[in-house]
C-alpha cells in the first residue's frame, strides 16, 4: 500500500511497482478502518503527509498487525526525519528523489527482511 500526498509521486510509485510485478494500491480516500490489513504485504509511506503522519499511520496499522513491514519515503535528511518523527534506525527510509531502481531495491529489501524473520521464526 502506497501512502503519498503528492498525486504525481503516488501515481509514479504505483506504476513502477505494478510494471515490475507488484500489486500496488494507494490508501486514497479510504479510511484506515476500511483497510484489509492482512491483504497488505508492505506499507510504503511518506513520512510527512498533509494532515497525516506516516509514522503515526504505520503505528496504527501495526497495532492491528505488528509484523507489517514498513518502508518510509522522505525528502528530508535521514537523521533529521528520524529524530523529529521517532523513527528507529532499523526502519528503512527511501530518500527522495529516488530512481525506479532504488524504489524497487528498497521494496525488495523491506519484503526480504520480513521473509528472513518469518523463516527464522519457522513461519
Amino acid at each position: 500500500m502506497v501512502v503519498e500526498d503528492d498525486d504525481f509521486v503516488s501515481d509514479l510509485v504505483v506504476r513502477v511497482l505494478q510494471n515490475n510485478g507488484y500489486r500496488a494500491t494507494t490508501l486514497g480516500e479510504h479510511s484506515l478502518a476500511d483497510v484489509d490489513i492482512h491483504g497488505i504485504s508492505l506499507l510504503l509511506a511518506d513520512v510527512v503527509l498533509r494532515g497525516r503522519s506516516g509514522p503515526v499511520l504505520a503505528a496504527r496499522l501495526r497495532a492491528r498487525r505488528p509484523d507489517l513491514p514498513v518502508l518510509f519515503m522522505s525528502g528530508y535528511s535521514d537523521v533529521e526525519v528520524r529524530r523529529e518523527h521517532g523513527i528507529d534506525a532499523a526502519t528503512p527510509i527511501l530518500q527522495k528523489p529516488f530512481t525506479a531502481v532504488e524504489l524497487l531495491a528498497g521494496v525488495d529489501a523491506a519484503l526480504s527482511s520480513v521473509a528472513v524473520v518469518q523463516h527464522a521464526k519457522g513461519v
